[in-house]
């Protein structure tokens, strides 16, 4: 049911999971990998098996060497989902975002975990860009190991103890690839869409944990000004509340896939 791929025409290394005609394209979070998504989608792919999911390492992630910037990263994932549903966590739904917003998108559906449109305040974008910096020198100064026990002792990751086997594979991320999206695809180097998002056309789902007040209220916000965007907190989880609750949230995205203006 899986098959991993070299990189393909949009530079990017890619796992496949299912054979169906509608397509879902999942972007993982900073510091993780494509497999990060990997037992969501099988388990998404046996309720719906209509569905292909398409799991992409990110530039600066697991076997992807390219280098863009956030808003070519954009551009290249707008057309990677055309005509498909664009999922993504932290990071990777700020790219959902993003890529939804490009003047060529034509996706079926947007869905944001733990997400956001930005920073609104120039002057704030311009000091997290410099905080940015001076956190991806620190990776490359104490390598990706220590980084990953010092990023996930975060009160943002509070009550989220990823198991052996996803720190094994976030541990393959390499120091400079993370250094570079840290500098590249963080919050600091992300432009704002808050005003874009009265114009944003595409059925919206967006998920937090109940425990993430944070995010839950940027869930809100963001809900009230994008038509028809579905607001959802998943009970008892915080920030990574696709891999703290994976059941809940199999359900809550096979209920989104399945309304009638995603599917038509």
């Amino acid at each position: 049911m899986t098959v991993e791929g070299a990189p393909g025409a949009d530079g990017m290394a890619t796992e496949t999971v299912g054979t169906g005609s509608r397509r879902v394209v999942m972007l993982h979070g900073f510091a993780h990998t494509a497999r990060s998504w990997r037992d969501i989608a099988v388990e998404l792919v046996r309720a719906d098996p209509g569905v292909t999911c398409i799991l992409p390492d990110l530039p600066g992630h697991g076997a992807t060497t390219i280098r863009p910037s956030f808003v070519e990263l954009a551009q290249r994932l707008a057309t990677l989902a055309s005509d498909a549903v664009i999922v993504g966590y932290s990071m990777g739904a700020r790219l959902a975002l993003a890529a939804a917003c490009q003047p060529n998108a034509s996706m079926r559906g947007l869905v944001m975990v733990g997400g956001t449109a930005g920073i609104r305040d120039a002057d704030e974008r311009t000091r997290r860009r410099i905080d940015d910096e001076r956190l991806a020198e620190r990776i490359g100064t104490i390598g990706t190991e220590a980084f990953l026990d010092e990023w996930l002792a975060r009160p943002l990751f509070a009550g989220y103890a990823p198991d052996t086997e996803s720190l094994r594979d976030r541990r393959r991320n390499d120091a400079r690839g993370l250094s570079y999206a840290m500098r590249e695809l963080g919050p600091g180097s992300q432009p704002s869409y808050w005003e874009s998002l009265p114009q944003l056309n595409v059925p919206t789902l967006a998920v937090a944990g109940a425990r993430d007040a944070k995010f839950a209220a940027v869930a809100s916000e963001m809900c009230s000004l994008i038509a028809g965007c579905q607001r959802r907190l998943v009970a008892d989880a915080g920030h990574v509340a696709h891999l703290e609750k994976p059941t809940t949230f199999v359900r809550l995205l096979s209920e989104f896939l399945q309304r009638s203006d995603v599917r038509k």
